[in-house]
Parts: structure tokens; sequence; C-alpha cells
């Protein structure tokens, strides 16, 4: 359903990635690893419309989307929780919610596809009065991702979802979002550093170092083989 050819961007006159090739099928969590600084972010804010392109071409259920802005690609399906925090701290989770939600769709409609999120997200059901500010770091990530959820995207781009959290809560988040997309059948890119946990929930992986992609495969093969890890990764 995402599929980038030769992609070639970067900011200004800047070149950050470099001849990536990627795809996404339908339905499938694909993770996106690498040190700080190899264009995981760039990546994204690329699909989405914020970066230059010098080259290549990216396509969305046969759509070409190579040239869209950041506005254009909610309409195409595509929703970006970036990293830290996504929230408006002054608004109530309700409220988050409402404004995430599309804007084309009828006041009827915007709340069942609110109520449709706090199901696949229970945990906010009982706080949709609180506001963003009084949230733990996990609720306000839990928040994040419904405001993601919200617009019933086909394409959900999560960059750092446990960002701040202690390891039970991250690995608890990330549960959540292969729970949410095998419901939804959305499908899902993650940039995450915890590699360990974002390989148990994602079916394939790419390895991103200096604006390159040097290596693609099944997360079990990365999970299960320490020093195909450590030569990919380290």
């Amino acid at each position: 359903m995402l599929k980038i050819e030769g992609l070639i961007s970067g900011y200004g006159s800047k070149k950050v990635l470099n001849d990536v090739s990627l795809e996404l099928r339908t339905g499938e969590i694909a993770s996106i690893i690498g040190h700080n600084g190899a264009g995981k972010s760039t990546l994204f804010k690329s699909i989405i419309g914020l970066t230059e392109k010098f080259a290549g071409q990216i396509e969305l259920c046969g759509r070409n989307i190579t040239k869209i802005s950041p506005s254009q690609s909610r309409r195409q399906g595509i929703s970006f929780v970036p990293q830290g925090r996504s929230t408006f701290s002054g608004l109530t989770i309700l409220e988050n919610l409402e404004v995430s939600g599309d804007i084309s769709a009828t006041r009827i409609a915007r709340r069942d596809d609110i109520k449709s999120v706090i199901k696949l997200i229970p945990e906010l059901a009982n706080s949709l009065d609180k506001k963003a500010s009084t949230l733990s770091g996990g609720q306000r990530q839990l928040l994040g991702l419904a405001m993601g959820m919200v617009s019933k995207p086909q394409l959900l781009l999560l960059d750092e979802p446990t960002l701040g959290l202690a390891p039970g809560l991250a690995e608890r988040i990330l549960g959540t979002v292969k729970e949410i997309c095998g419901k939804s059948g959305v499908s899902a890119f993650i940039i995450e550093h915890r590699v360990r946990q974002v390989l148990a929930i994602s079916e394939s992986t790419y390895v991103l170092a200096r604006g390159s992609i040097i290596f693609h495969g099944p997360s079990t093969d990365l999970s299960h083989d320490s020093n195909l890890l450590a030569k990919v990764y380290l």
C-alpha cells in the first residue's frame, strides 16, 4: 500500500536520504531502526510532504503522493504522530480527539469516530473530561495514538511512541499499537529506539544508516539472531 522508490530528500539543498526504496503491505506493521541522525524522522517527514524531494517517488495505494503537502497527506489517509508530546495540553482528552478528527465529516460522524477509537483504547474512556496537561506520560502517549487513529487513516506513522517511558509502560504502549492495528486493519510504520520491543510487534524491519537502508527483512530474523542484529545495527 506504501511504495517508495529511489527517494533522495532533505532540507533546503542538504540531502539526508540517499536512494531509499521500501514497501509496506496493507495491514502490515514495519519498524525502522537506526542511530540518531540516520534519517529516520526525515523519512517520515518526506512521506507527509515536509522535505525537499530531489529524486524518487512515493506512492500510497497506487497514488503518486511525492509532492503532497502536509495538509493533503491527512486527506490522503496518512496520520503522523510525531516524537515527543503531540497533544494539546490546554484541551481535554475529548477536545484533543475532536480537533484531530475528519473535519469534512458531520458532527455525528466525528462523534462515532471518537467512540470507535475509545473502543480500541479503552484506557481513555473514563478520563475524557481531563485536560491533557494532567495526564501521565503513558496516558499522553495513548492519547497521541488515539489522535492519530481518529481520522481513520490507511497509514499510521509513529515516531518514537515510547520516548521517555519506563520499560514496562513502553512495552504496553507497543502492545496497544499492535492490538489496534490488528483490529482496525491500518498499516503502521514505527520509528523506535527500543529495538527488541519493536521487533516483537513488527513483521518487517528496515535499518537506516547515514540516510541509506542497509538492511531489510523479517523482524524475526533480527530478533532471533543477535549476531545479525549486531552486524546490521551496532
